[in-house]
């Protein structure tokens, strides 16, 4: 899989959390500035380790801010 391919999944966990556009989730967005709060990171995040077959530990989740810290982890954890 690659790294697009990770990144374009990334940014469809996060348009359709946050019910927008995928066009509309830039690459290295700020969550919080696209409107996600903590749970609605919880959900994306639950929705790429059912993807993936991952288990994101908390502190990790945690450490989410952009949209690019998801793509990131993911694609550390598949490639």
């Amino acid at each position: 899989m690659s790294r697009a391919d990770i990144e374009l999944k990334v940014r469809q966990a996060v348009a359709t959390e946050l019910g927008m556009s995928v066009e509309d989730v830039p690459s290295d967005g700020d969550l919080e500035t696209l409107g996600a709060d903590s749970m609605n990171v919880v959900d994306i995040v639950m929705e790429l380790e059912d993807a993936y077959g991952l288990e994101v530990p908390e502190e990790a989740m945690e450490a989410v801010k952009l949209v690019s810290d998801l793509t990131n982890y993911v694609a550390a954890r598949v490639s």
